[in-house]
């Protein structure tokens, strides 16, 4: 009988993190396990996560804390006899923690795909509620047998205070690759330069991710002002939905960039989007190790990245992309001009990023070594 693994998501996960999760639940079944993803809340991923095959249940939490949802989750747990829980955001820790105090003896994984604090600190407008916060799902980590950190930097991090080498279990996020291998892509290419008033002559630097502070699209555009001043073949698309959207749709106006700024939304054709980019840039303050920048370079585009949190251990400075220090719009901008005028330099980084995901980044790898943190914990 194929072991029962619970998956926990708060159900508001957007891009990156959910399409990993996603990508993840289904290779595990595929490699022997029988996987339920489990929403705290009824949204949109819900129907995505369906429509590809996944197991979804819900639960219906109530707005703010929901005292009674530890109780429903420990009789659903008990109900269809989980061997595993496996929690990957602050919501879904408290609960599930709570749940498998009230269940007993079940074994509870939790992923950290970032740096909590920082990623508190963006969603709160309070300190004193963001510290409040991670305080209780620090001292509440002490239930997860194993944590599962998405870059060597976030691990590091966590045994710094105080946490065990033997708890800290490092897996990098992984991507399907195949997803990201250019097949009968010309067609919907020219669609897409339409649609986007991009000409014949004009290269693309992109950039994919969510409009909030964090990702510091403020730098992005700084950077691409200096970029229009250097080049006036180069147009911008921003790909993405958030709380800055206006603001920052604000200052490419203020900044005379309306005409070569694209804010093109959150999409759901990325595969065919990468490709039509001759670069990609993040612009983060801070990361875990994002899939957007994974993506890329299996789609065999070169990075311009900041340099923060794991990003260093996918992209090699000088090999894949080029690595710029964080908030720095002169080094993001002199780095972008650098390859704009090295297109053969371009396609060695391409080609190189490629082989590099190939190596390290893929989802088969990912659900393999998750798949051996389970058994290690299912007797």
């Amino acid at each position: 009988m194929k072991p029962k693994i619970l998956h926990i998501l708060r159900g508001n996960e957007r891009g990156g993190s959910s399409s990993v999760i996603f990508n993840l639940v289904k290779k595990l079944d595929d490699i022997g396990y029988h996987v339920t993803l489990l929403f705290l809340k009824k949204t949109q991923l819900c129907e995505k996560a369906v429509s590809i095959g996944i197991i979804v249940k819900v639960i219906d939490k109530n707005d703010g804390i929901d005292l009674k949802l530890p109780w429903r989750l420990s009789a659903f747990l008990k109900e269809e006899k989980f061997d595993l829980i496996h929690t990957h955001s602050i919501g879904s820790n408290f609960y599930g923690r709570i749940a498998k105090l009230l269940v007993g003896k079940i074994p509870l994984v939790t992923t950290v795909h970032g740096d909590t604090l920082k990623n508190l600190k963006a969603a709160f407008k309070s300190n004193l509620v963001s510290y409040l916060i991670h305080y209780i799902d620090f001292r509440m980590a002490i239930l997860s047998e194993k944590i599962l950190v998405v870059s060597n930097l976030l691990g590091e991090n966590l045994i710094a205070k105080g946490f065990s080498r033997n708890k800290v279990i490092v897996i990098h996020n992984g991507i399907d690759l195949e997803a990201f291998e250019k097949k009968g892509t010309r067609g919907y290419l020219k669609e897409l330069k339409r649609e986007f008033r991009i000409r014949k002559d004009e290269k693309i630097v992109g950039s994919v991710g969510r409009l909030i502070a964090l990702k510091n699209y403020e730098l992005f555009l700084k950077a691409a002002k200096d970029i229009v001043e250097f080049n006036k073949n180069v147009k911008f698309l921003i790909i993405g939905d958030g709380k800055q959207e206006k603001k920052l749709k604000k200052m490419a106006f203020d900044l005379k960039l309306n005409n070569k700024i694209i804010f093109a939304g959150w999409r759901t054709d990325l595969t065919y989007l990468y490709h039509l980019m001759n670069l990609f840039v993040l612009s983060s303050k801070s990361e875990g190790l994002p899939i957007t920048i994974l993506e890329a370079m299996a789609s065999r585009k070169p990075v311009v990245a900041t340099d923060v949190g794991g990003i260093s251990e996918a992209v090699q400075h000088g090999k894949s992309g080029l690595l710029v220090p964080s908030d720095d719009h002169i080094a993001l901008s002199s780095a972008l001009k650098c390859l704009l005028n090295d297109p053969n330099r371009c396609q060695f980084m391409g080609e190189e990023g490629r082989r590099i995901v190939e190596q390290k980044f893929t989802i088969e790898k990912m659900a393999a070594e998750t798949a051996d943190v389970y058994s290690g914990l299912i007797s």
